[in-house]
Parts: structure tokens; sequence; C-alpha cells
């Protein structure tokens, strides 16, 4: 008779499949590009990429956050996860090299 009632459970278990799929599907890359430290595409969402000041690259918040708690726990200066610039200070300083750039 009726196509779901001789199916039930398969569909459903296969739409769950489908949409676990495309809830977890990491895009091939964004128009924002790759994180070029650990190559994963940046988010569309731009306060969740960092654009450090010294270098100009972008950063995601993944790879941004794992060198703070890098250097937190050497107790280092902070430096720019990609170039390894010392960061600015004040934000005067980091306007003055966001202006350079």
């Amino acid at each position: 008779e009726n196509h779901t009632s001789q199916h039930k459970e398969a569909c459903k278990k296969r739409a769950a499949e489908l949409c676990d799929e495309f809830l977890f599907k990491q895009p091939e890359s964004t128009h924002l590009g790759d994180c070029p430290i650990c190559m994963i595409p940046l988010s569309l969402d731009v306060t969740k990429s960092p654009i450090m000041v010294c270098c100009s690259k972008v950063i995601c918040n993944g790879c941004n956050h794992a060198n703070q708690i890098r250097e937190a726990k050497a107790s280092l200066q902070k430096q720019c996860p990609f170039c390894r610039e010392s960061l600015p200070t004040k934000k005067e300083e980091s306007d003055k090299r966001r202006m350079k750039r």
C-alpha cells in the first residue's frame, strides 16, 4: 500500500544520515579562504577570524586560541601565530601598524 509503512525505520534512518551529512559537512573553502596555519576554511562570521596587524593574515579562532594557550603555559611574550612578530600592547601601536599595511 503505502511506501512509508513498508520501510518506515529505514527511511527515518536515511533521513537522519542525510541531515547529519548536511549539518556537519565542511565546505571545501569559503570566499574568505583558508586559515594559513591549519588550512581549515575560515568562518563566514568575520568575528571568528581575527586579522593580525603585523602581517595582515586572517587566522582562525582555533589557531589563535591555541597560540594564546601555548604562550600562557610557557610564559612567552604575545606573538602573531603566523609570522611570530610581537603583538602591540597599546591600541595606538596597533593602529599605526594597521595603517602601515
